[in-house]
């Protein structure tokens, strides 16, 4: 229990986040009211008359819809704009680039006469050398050079060719083709496309659009060039007539005009999508009508296929109302509407806020298992919320509440996972508009499911109870079969979504659970079984550094299993908790009397406050221990509170006679151990246990009776010094207590005939 806080504090804040839990189920609750028809499959008989209370369209189906939209947006010819280019005709740009190939070329010509010119007058042997000559040449080389680079630059932006590459494949036979020259004007008068054809939107009808001059010309699409088209024409003309070309050169000539290539023609998408848009718009979604008063169907009659598509349209019809209002709760009039759905999904919450307040106040004060009670309930309405709207072929069978279920198990105990998992129930089916089917499926399932894990000591058990939960919606799944309500076809749907959700749930289960352990820091009865494996690290080091108390635990643990058992509390908790609350005593083992070898007791030369501080100091080394061995808070738990704030009543009396010689007054603070007081069952226990075991080994002549009576001043003890004051033990509790370490204490210490002694 927190001590930062109040109980009147926590009252407050269980009601906020109760509070808010039921204003996000709120939300997620259809507007408004419709009914479903959705059991009243084509083949079923009907169990009711269906009149229809106004006029209703007949919907086509979904399948109707869209295949005849998808067949009118392949009937929508592509539309195109004429782009004039005059300036732009291929055999003209063609011709620019043959008169700037011969200029660059002129201007290289130029500058290797002059780099000639210029190594003769660096040659030359004679006495006098023109000096004045070579460094002119060297300025009018840097600058042709430079003048070069710019044409080359200027020419690579243009046709996107470098020059290099040009003069690599013979550019001085380019530039003589005169043939290709020609062939590229038949290019003059044709549509040049923007892109290619394969990408043109509904290609496949072979005609485009063409907006010219404000008129739209509709023409084949083989009467339209694409670059490709024109690149491979060139290179089949190229091949036959310019046979003065090698290979490479052609590639080079075929690849350089196709990038001289400027369309005439863009695809306009914008248009195109927005005829197909027309076109799917223009669909006609019914067909046909219910006119108001119209019997739809009568009870008995066998449901055809007509009658169920107008059932399926006067629900859709409905639920779409219905829907158009979710986005406007707090619009002028809506408020209320909302505050009744406030309302109503507030009361399932009221349910789970009573229990736990009334029968389950360890639960109630406790933030991290309230929280952890509380994600579950969300998850689970979070995942039917988002898989009733996402996936197609949703039904209740696949709602995986047992999952959810499971995990209120394992976490809680049964009645509160009961009592959750009917409130989950309640809250799916409103959420899918009130369906009793959903109620019905998810309760059955969900309550079977807590039951298969009942006492769960084994991680295998989640995968075990896969079978019972199929069995479960395979008998309900029938049952809907024979009593007509579901067609043949329907129950072979819903045996694989049984199969499905039954073998989905425990992997679900064992992921959510492995996830929220680590994350609430909440053990499991599968984490405890584990824990109390002997061969645990911090149980070898025990047994090894402190046996005397190793096998004090160990009765301690049996005693405490028994008492926990028999007040309904955690009983494999009390018992793990037993194991460890000792383990700080592996520091300093040898001051406890029950790891003692000798007679000689250490304490008999110490002082009582340093014997008190002694005593003392094993809880705390036992939660740093525990800490460092990374064991659950839960256990730390009964380490802290397992001598609650006791007095040390031997060192006590022992420094109250020293006190009489020396006339010092004692603190009693002293002689008392840290606390904090035990906080639940369990750890009570564990304390009664604790002191139970230690007084009954000192007794001479073991009975019944006697430890009947031992255990009830202990008891009574512990009540009147307020150590049970924080955990929620009733009197009635304490007394099977009692009752449940008599047998278990007298079990161990039961008497035993003596042996004769074989004569020698």
């Amino acid at each position: 229990m927190t001590k930062l806080l109040t109980k009147e504090q926590f009252f407050i804040y269980r009601i906020i986040s109760f509070t808010i839990l039921a204003v996000f189920t709120a939300l997620l609750i259809p507007t408004g009211e419709y009914e479903s028809y959705e059991s009243m499959k084509p083949g079923t008989i009907s169990n009711r008359m269906v009149i229809a209370s106004e006029d209703y369209e007949v919907l086509r189906s979904e399948k109707e819809v869209n295949d005849d939209r998808n067949y009118v947006s392949t009937k929508i010819t592509p539309f195109f704009d004429f782009i004039p280019q005059e300036d732009y005709y291929l055999f003209k740009r063609f011709s620019s680039l043959q008169k700037d190939i011969r200029k660059i070329s002129n201007e290289h010509i130029v500058l290797d006469e002059l780099l000639s010119k210029k190594m003769q007058a660096v040659n030359d042997t004679s006495e006098i050398k023109d000096t004045k000559f070579i460094l002119k040449a060297d300025s009018i080389i840097q600058i042709k050079k430079n003048l070069i680079t710019e044409m080359e630059t200027e020419f690579f932006n243009d046709y996107r060719t470098k020059f290099a590459d040009l003069k690599d494949n013979n550019f001085e036979k380019i530039i003589k083709l005169k043939s290709v020259h020609n062939h590229l004007k038949v290019y003059n008068d044709d549509y040049i496309s923007n892109i290619l054809k394969d990408e043109i939107t509904n290609s496949v009808l072979n005609r485009i659009t063409i907006n010219r001059d404000g008129r739209d010309i509709t023409l084949n699409l083989d009467k339209v060039y694409d670059k490709n088209d024109i690149i491979r024409a060139l290179r089949e003309y190229t091949i036959e007539n310019a046979t003065t070309l090698n290979q490479d050169s052609l590639e080079q000539l075929v690849q350089t005009i196709g990038r001289l290539v400027v369309p005439n023609i863009n695809f306009n998408k914008t248009r195109t999508d927005s005829a197909i848009q027309v076109a799917i718009d223009n669909v006609p979604l019914a067909k046909g009508l219910i006119k108001k008063g119209e019997i739809v169907v009568d009870r008995g009659i066998i449901i055809t296929q007509a009658i169920y598509e107008k059932l399926q349209s006067i629900e859709q019809i409905r639920k779409e109302r219905v829907s158009e209002e979710v986005s406007s709760y707090f619009k002028l009039g809506k408020i209320t509407v909302f505050l009744g759905k406030l309302a109503f999904s507030f009361m399932p919450y009221l349910m789970i806020f009573l229990v736990i307040y009334n029968n389950r106040k360890s639960i109630f004060y406790d933030t991290k298992k309230t929280t952890l009670l509380q994600v579950l309930i969300l998850f689970q309405i979070v995942l039917t919320y988002s898989m009733s709207h996402y996936l197609p072929s949703y039904s209740e069978f696949l709602v995986l509440l047992p999952s959810t279920a499971m995990l209120f198990a394992i976490f809680f105990d049964l009645r509160v996972a009961f009592v959750s998992t009917t409130v989950v129930s309640i809250v799916i089916s409103i959420l899918m508009s009130n369906s009793y089917s959903y109620l019905f499926i998810s309760l059955v399932t969900g309550i079977v499911s807590i039951y298969s894990v009942k006492k769960i000591r084994d991680r295998m058990k989640l995968f075990k109870s896969s079978l019972n939960i199929f069995l479960t919606y395979l008998t309900i799944a029938f049952s809907y079969y024979f009593l007509s309500i579901i067609s043949f076809e329907d129950l072979q749907t819903y045996i694989s979504q049984s199969f499905l959700s039954s073998l989905i749930a425990p992997i679900l289960t064992f992921g959510i659970l492995v996830l929220f352990e680590h994350a609430f820091k909440y053990p499991t009865d599968i984490t405890l079984l584990e824990l109390s494996d002997m061969s645990r690290p911090l149980l070898k080091k025990l047994q090894t550094e402190a046996p005397g108390t190793y096998h004090h635990s160990i009765i301690v643990g049996n005693l405490a299993e028994a008492a926990a058992e028999a007040i309904g509390g955690n009983s494999l908790l009390a018992r793990v908790g037993a194991y460890y609350h000792d383990i700080g005593k592996t520091m300093k083992s040898d001051y406890f009397i029950e790891n003692q070898k000798t007679k000689e007791n250490k304490h008999d030369k110490l002082a009582p406050n340093m014997s008190s501080l002694i005593l003392s100091s094993h809880v705390k080394e036992g939660v740093r221990l525990a800490q460092e061995y990374k064991l659950p808070q839960v256990i730390i738990d009964f380490i802290e509170m397992h001598h609650g704030t006791s007095r040390m009543e031997y060192f006590y009396s022992k420094a109250l006679q020293d006190a009489k010689e020396s006339g010092e007054k004692v603190d009693e603070n002293v002689y008392r151990y840290p606390g904090p007081k035990p906080a639940s069952k369990e750890t009570a226990i564990l304390m009664i246990a604790d002191v139970v075991e230690a007084k009954c080994r000192t007794v001479e002549n073991p009975s019944a009776d006697i430890f009947n009576q031992i255990i009830n001043d202990i008891i009574n003890q512990k009540f009147k010094e307020g150590e049970l004051n924080n955990c929620d033990l009733k009197l009635n509790d304490l007394k099977k207590i009692k009752d449940a370490m008599v047998p278990v204490i007298v079990g161990i210490h039961h008497r035993r005939i003596k042996y004769p002694e074989k004569k020698a």
